[in-house]
C-alpha cells in the first residue's frame, strides 16, 4: 500500500514530466536567419520575412536610422544566425557605410527584390556610375513622356509608387521620399497632398531645414504657397535635429489639379529637387 508521502511524490513526479514535456513540445514562431556580411537591402528584406523586427546600429553601438538602405552594409547581428525566436522579435543589426562596389551591389540587389532577374545581368556589368547615369536616363525619360502627354493634351498616366526612394542631399541634410502621398485638409477645408518624407541631419551641429531655402510647385509649373503653420510634421518649419539623427516629416502641397509637383530646396549655392506625380481625379 502506497503511502501518503508516496502519494505526493508520485503526483509531484507526474507534474514535473508533463511540464517538461509540454515545455520540450513548444515551437518557436521564427529561426533567425544569417544576414551578417549582407547588404542591408538583403538582410532587412530576410528579417521580413521571417517575421522579424529590425534595429540598427553603428559599430561603436550608437543607433543609426537607415534613411537609404543601398548605403549600408551588416557587419554582425544580434541574436546569431539559427536562434529560434518568437515572431515579431526584434535582431539588431551592426552596420557600417558601404563601399562604392557594394552599394552597386546593393542597388543591384534592390532592383532583383523589386523587379525579379530581369535584365540584372545587365545591370551587373555597369560600373556604379554607368548604374547611376541608367537611372538619371529613365528619370528623364519618365520626364519626356509626362512633357509630351501635357503638350498633346492626353492622359499622362503615371505610377506614383515609380518615384519612391527618391532621395537627395542638400544643406547636410540627407531627404528621401519613401511612401506614396496621401490627402488631408486644414482647417479651413483646403485640400492638400501630404508627401512623406524622411529627414536627416548629416551636419556636425545640431540643425534644422531652412524655411527660406524651400519651395513648392504644383500642376501647372506655378510656385505654390506652403503651409508654414497649419501642420506640426512641415518639413520647411520643422525643428532642429541633432547631428545623425533622422526622423519623419512631410511636405504639404496645395492641391491645384493632376500632374507633376515638384519640392525643391535652393541655397543659392546647391539645388535639389524631388518630383511627385499625383493623380486625385483621373
Amino acid at each position: 500500500m502506497i503511502g501518503l508521502k508516496s502519494k505526493v511524490a508520485l503526483i509531484l513526479m507526474l507534474c514535473a514530466g508533463a511540464l517538461f514535456a509540454g515545455m520540450a513540445g513548444q515551437a518557436f514562431g521564427a529561426v533567425v536567419p544569417d544576414v551578417s556580411g549582407s547588404t542591408y537591402v538583403t538582410a532587412a528584406d530576410a528579417l521580413e520575412d521571417a517575421d522579424l523586427q529590425v534595429k540598427t546600429v553603428r559599430e561603436d553601438g550608437n543607433s543609426v536610422a537607415i534613411l537609404v538602405a543601398t548605403n549600408w552594409m551588416v557587419v554582425d547581428q544580434n541574436p546569431k544566425a539559427g536562434t529560434e525566436v518568437e515572431d515579431e522579435s526584434v535582431v539588431t543589426l551592426t552596420v557600417r557605410k558601404a563601399t562604392d562596389e557594394e552599394n552597386k551591389q546593393a542597388i543591384n540587389e534592390k532592383n532583383t527584390l523589386m523587379y525579379g532577374e530581369f535584365h540584372m545581368s545587365m545591370l551587373d556589368t555597369m560600373t556604379l556610375d554607368e548604374l547611376i547615369k541608367l537611372r538619371d536616363e529613365v528619370n528623364a525619360r519618365i520626364s519626356q513622356m509626362q512633357a509630351s502627354a501635357e503638350a498633346s493634351g492626353g492622359p499622362a498616366v503615371i505610377d506614383a509608387s515609380n518615384y519612391i526612394g527618391q532621395t537627395v542631399r542638400f544643406d547636410g541634410f540627407v531627404i528621401g521620399l519613401y511612401d506614396v502621398y496621401t490627402t488631408v485638409q486644414d482647417y479651413s477645408g483646403t485640400l492638400y497632398i501630404r508627401v512623406p518624407l524622411a529627414l536627416g541631419n548629416e551636419n556636425d551641429k545640431t540643425d534644422s531645414i531652412n524655411m527660406f531655402y524651400v519651395s513648392y510647385f504644383g500642376s501647372h509649373g506655378t510656385e505654390i504657397d506652403i503651409p508654414y503653420f497649419s501642420f506640426d510634421d512641415e518639413i520647411s518649419t520643422f525643428g532642429d535635429l541633432r547631428p545623425g539623427a533622422a526622423t519623419e516629416v512631410a511636405a504639404y502641397l496645395k492641391y491645384d489639379g493632376d500632374g507633376m509637383y515638384y519640392i525643391t530646396f535652393d541655397n543659392w549655392s546647391e539645388t535639389a529637387e524631388i518630383a511627385v506625380p499625383v493623380s486625385i481625379n483621373g
